[in-house]
């Protein structure tokens, strides 16, 4: 069901070992983004910069604060993958990207040599916004694909923070055009104590648009047909 929806894949695999926290509050406060995907009529540099004027939003507003990411994120447009910290790269092919674990996916994310990176395809039949903002969630919340969390019945739960939700997303206004920007799960969801999300388990809760949907209002709760990560 995931793949009618969004083609999103990590590099940890459906078994991951718990090799990374659950929840990192020590992260970079830059993520440089790099284009090295050839214009076209749904991506120009135009877009790519209304696209990080939305993604700022979301993470100053919402996905910092309610995961604790203290001193907040700073997105910058950057000229190289090969900066040491964590990058998001756009490309009209990702399909070797991340050894492989993008092979048919429009973004993944996972680790390199110069730290975190994700990648979003160019092509993605989707709006491009929804798969950089599900890429930034994950790839700040699960730096290096692998870490896990403990399931309802005991099982290891891939940490990414949108794939549960990945039915849902909101248009936010940016110079007069619209956005959209993905969901992403709180600390709550995971069953971590978590008093700033007031007893949210998602970030946008009745308050999404649905792509396919009911609002998440419990611990664990995915989007219909949608399995675990």
């Amino acid at each position: 069901m995931l793949a009618a929806m969004l083609l999103l894949a990590s590099c940890g695999g459906s078994a991951p070992p718990p090799t990374a926290p659950a929840i990192n509050h020590s992260l970079p406060q830059t993520v440089t983004f790099v284009n090295d995907a050839p214009a076209t009529t749904v991506w120009t540099p135009a877009i790519a910069a209304l696209n990080m004027a939305a993604l700022q939003i979301e993470t100053d507003t919402a996905l910092a604060p309610l995961w604790g990411y203290t001193g907040g994120v700073t997105l910058v447009a950057g000229a190289t993958r090969h900066t040491a910290g964590f990058r998001q790269i756009m490309e009209a092919t990702i399909s070797e990207e991340c050894s492989g674990a993008c092979i048919g996916a429009d973004g993944c994310h996972c680790e390199d040599s110069y730290g975190p990176i994700s990648f979003v395809r160019s092509g993605t039949s989707y709006a491009i916004s929804l798969v950089e903002s599900h890429e930034l969630a994950e790839m700040l919340g699960n730096p290096t694909g692998a870490a896990t969390i403990t399931g309802p019945q005991g099982q290891s739960v891939l940490r990414e923070d949108v794939d549960p939700v990945v039915c849902l997303y909101k248009m936010v206004n940016v110079q007069g055009t619209n956005v959209a920007l993905a969901d992403f799960v709180t600390p709550g969801w995971f069953g971590i104590s978590c008093p700033q999300c007031a007893g949210q388990f998602d970030w946008l809760g009745a308050g999404a648009t649905a792509l396919q949907a009911t609002p998440i209002t419990q611990e664990f709760q995915t989007c219909p047909g949608i399995a675990l990560p």
